[in-house]
């Protein structure tokens, strides 16, 4: 619930946690999460080990920016950036070109608002 308070509007019921464990050679392709499933807010918080977020315009421009989560990071997709942008963890990160050390097993708690007309399982 702590979690909720800071990623998430006033009054807005998450749906159940998501734990994504990857190991230091794992990566996360690009996507944007299924608006039927999930609602307008994405939050997640990093664990363990850095990682690098890059978010890819879905509007076919080619344009992109990095992400920089530190381990016991917290961020949040929303608007734009939740629609319009896909995300990815690359397997070998950099930021701003620079290269990052070595990555470790990074554990993911992710949390999500339902969809539009969706219920909360019970």
């Amino acid at each position: 619930s702590r979690l909720a308070a800071l990623a998430l509007p006033s009054g807005v019921e998450p749906m159940p946690i998501h734990v994504l464990d990857l190991k230091p050679e794992g990566w996360i392709s690009r996507h944007v999460d299924h608006t039927e499933y999930s609602g307008a807010y994405i939050a997640g918080v990093s664990l363990l080990s850095h990682a690098v977020m890059l978010l890819e315009s879905e509007q076919g421009d080619g344009s992109a920016f990095e992400l920089l989560l530190p381990r016991r990071s917290l961020y949040v997709l929303h608007g734009e950036a939740r629609y319009k942008w896909g995300h990815s963890v690359p397997l070998e990160p950099s930021f701003e070109g620079q290269p990052l050390p070595p990555k470790g097993r990074r554990i993911s708690i992710l949390l999500r608002d339902p969809a539009p007309g969706e219920a909360l399982p019970v």
